[in-house]
């Protein structure tokens, strides 16, 4: 309970530094554990603003960006023969030539197969709910989760439910 150690100083009440700090990260929404993710989108910007927005609230975050799919499925495909943990895959619907976001992660979801893993793929897009590779994706659940790119916190407090906190 040394930790749980309330200091007055000068009338204030002041925490040992150790709670201050938990407090502290706790009322800004700060998660401390270490995540990895990987976030395919077709635009740079919004890739590395993402990034940046997540950051601020998983400090110890492992981001690896990617706007070509084929370099992503390869990752993907590396980290389960090697053993490497993704918390969440982060796509656009990347109307693409190539690829789409719902064909980018059901290409996810074979890779996964023979590794019996499956993981969160969260769609963040600027299309409504209602188009329909969206509304597909998600009853095939092919998607976990949707998201407009206007959503905010929404996406915080849905990664942090995904983490299991």
């Amino acid at each position: 309970m040394e930790n749980n150690k309330i200091i007055k100083f000068k009338g204030n009440i002041l925490l040992r530094a150790t709670n201050a700090i938990e407090i502290t990260n706790k009322l800004l929404n700060i998660d401390l554990r270490k995540i990895h993710i990987l976030h395919f989108d077709d635009h740079k910007l919004f890739l590395k603003g993402m990034e940046l927005y997540l950051r601020k609230y998983f400090p110890n975050l492992t981001s690896e960006k990617f706007t070509n799919s084929q370099t992503a499925l390869n990752y993907i495909k590396t980290s389960f023969k090697e053993n490497i943990h993704l918390d969440l895959i982060i796509t656009g619907l990347n109307q693409r030539p190539d690829i789409n976001g719902y064909e980018f992660a059901k290409a996810v979801r074979e890779i996964e197969k023979p590794a019996n893993k499956r993981t969160y793929i969260l769609l963040v897009s600027m299309y409504d709910l209602e188009f329909p590779l969206i509304k597909r994706g998600l009853e095939e659940k092919i998607f976990d989760k949707y998201f407009p790119k206007s959503a905010d916190l929404e996406i915080i407090e849905s990664i942090k439910l995904i983490l299991g906190n």
